[in-house]
């Protein structure tokens, strides 16, 4: 199981490195249902109660990583929309301002 943790952890850092918006975001939430999978399982794994406390424990660290990276990279999208739409009402207006010297000129 915990090979399994560390493959997840890897993939977690090449996902939040690599660009892609949507794509991405689906990447990031497909990997925290895999994580939570990952903890429900924990109960019926082999070891000590100690190790079950640890591994649980380590998943759940991964788990708030995610989760994180997913709340920035959606505040990223949603900065970049309203970068864009602002950028989409500068040009309407200077469009109608060209407008206006093209009729009184």
């Amino acid at each position: 199981m915990s090979s399994s943790i560390v493959v997840t952890s890897a993939s977690t850092a090449a996902s939040t490195s690599s660009s892609g918006g949507a794509s991405e975001l689906g990447k990031l939430k497909k990997q925290l249902a895999d994580l939570y999978a990952q903890l429900r399982q924990v109960p019926q794994g082999s070891g000590d109660a100690k190790q079950k406390i640890a591994q649980a424990k380590l998943i759940q660290a991964q788990i708030q990583l995610v989760q994180a990276q997913i709340q920035n990279l959606e505040k990223k999208e949603s900065a970049e929309k309203t970068k864009s739409s602002s950028q989409h009402k500068q040009v309407d207006r200077r469009t109608d301002a060209h407008r206006l010297l093209d009729v009184y000129a």
